[in-house]
């Protein structure tokens, strides 16, 4: 006779994690990543899928908010980031996006189980707000699916004045644990 055997299979938690390339290994082993968690890096830019090349990666909603903004004006941009959030918002209500490059974001927006922050993956001398907005609205949709978010200390930008000051509270408040 045979035996048999109970066996329980759950899914895959998936987390996604902004973090650099050369921190990705840290961040997964500082977050005590169990091997049921799989980590899903999202991309400041496709370009930089190759820097990730033992994870998965998606790309992330950057190059959709900041299209055709670097001729424009600090008003104008503003204006095009604001319109653009409240269009991804309203996407993520819906079971699709119009725009195939970033169905997989949304798609995995749907799976994942919550996001995780390390710092900034860009250079130091890229536009500072704008580098900043794509990540907050990452948070702001993590936020409106109900998932967590957790954006480290570390990871919020540092130095003094009104821009930078208003960035931290505004990350803090997306935040659903440091």
């Amino acid at each position: 006779m045979g035996q048999s055997i109970n066996v329980e299979v759950r899914r895959l938690r998936r987390v996604t994690l902004i973090a650099r390339a050369e921190r990705l290994t840290s961040v997964v082993a500082e977050a005590g990543v169990a091997p049921e968690v799989e980590p899903v890096v999202l991309l400041r830019d496709p370009d930089d899928a190759g820097s990730f090349e033992d994870y998965e990666s998606l790309p992330g909603p950057r190059r959709y908010l900041l299209a055709d903004t670097a001729e424009r004006g600090r008003l104008a941009t503003g204006g095009a980031l604001v319109a653009r959030t409240l269009s991804l918002a309203r996407e993520t209500r819906r079971s699709h996006w119009s725009r195939p490059e970033y169905r997989s974001l949304l798609a995995h927006l749907r799976t994942s189980d919550g996001l995780v922050v390390d710092g900034a993956t860009w250079e130091p001398d890229a536009g500072f707000g704008c580098e900043w907005a794509w990540v907050a609205v990452t948070a702001l949709l993590w936020r409106l699916d109900r998932r967590p978010v957790v954006i480290r200390d570390s990871a919020l930008p540092g130095g003094e004045g009104a821009r930078i000051a208003a960035t931290r509270t505004v990350l803090r408040l997306l935040r659903t644990s440091a």
